[in-house]
């Protein structure tokens, strides 16, 4: 049972406003989550994904995340509004948007364009977060190929071997031993990405 009432109270905190839950919809938009779109008398929306309680940390790295990207000013993305637990869910509450199919991908691929060029001091981001619900480690870095081989390519071939696939895992390392040769006069700048990608 969604306890509506518990994330109308957070959402009320957050906007410094009484906010009072008259419409609940279900909404395509996530094959992980619960996702919801929920409505007042007074037509103000919110996009509300939901799953299991101990999925709150997910939630909480995707907030952190959608604010550090609204935060270059580069693309819109929903403004994050609010996150937390309801008896058996966690939540992350959205602003809501009212998207369409008829949007401008020239710009849409300007605007990340835009944001890969924020730079940052290391590789890394200030929480892990996760791909899908697998989880994904930030630890900061200044050595990319060092943050590449063990938090994004090495941390999944090792929950790989961990989930029985030793094949992948030994395949892989071959190429993580590789990796310096591979790259060999590249040097990305640490840069602010979209999505699972952080």
């Amino acid at each position: 049972m969604i306890n509506w009432d518990t994330i109308a109270a957070r959402i009320g905190d957050s906007a410094q406003t009484s906010f009072k839950i008259t419409h609940a919809a279900s909404v395509s938009g996530g094959c992980i989550n619960q996702t919801w779109r929920i409505e007042n008398d007074g037509g103000v929306r919110y996009f509300v994904k939901l799953n299991d309680a101990q999925k709150l940390p997910m939630f909480e790295a995707e907030n952190a995340g959608l604010a550090a990207i609204a935060a270059t000013h580069t693309v819109r993305v929903p403004q994050p509004v609010t996150c937390g637990t309801s008896s058996e869910h966690a939540f992350l509450v959205l602003e809501y948007l009212n998207l369409n199919s008829n949007g401008n991908a020239r710009l849409l691929g300007e605007q990340l364009a835009a944001l890969h060029h924020i730079q940052a001091p290391q590789f890394g981001f200030s929480q892990d977060n996760t791909i899908g619900e697998t989880p994904q480690k930030n630890d900061w870095s200044s050595d990319w190929i060092a943050f590449w081989r063990e938090q994004r390519l090495g941390f999944q071939l090792d929950l790989a071997a961990r989930n029985g696939n030793k094949d992948l895992h030994k395949q892989g390392q071959r190429l993580l031993e590789k990796m310096p040769q591979l790259f060999d006069g590249y040097s990305p700048v640490p840069s602010l990405l979209h999505g699972d990608l952080l």
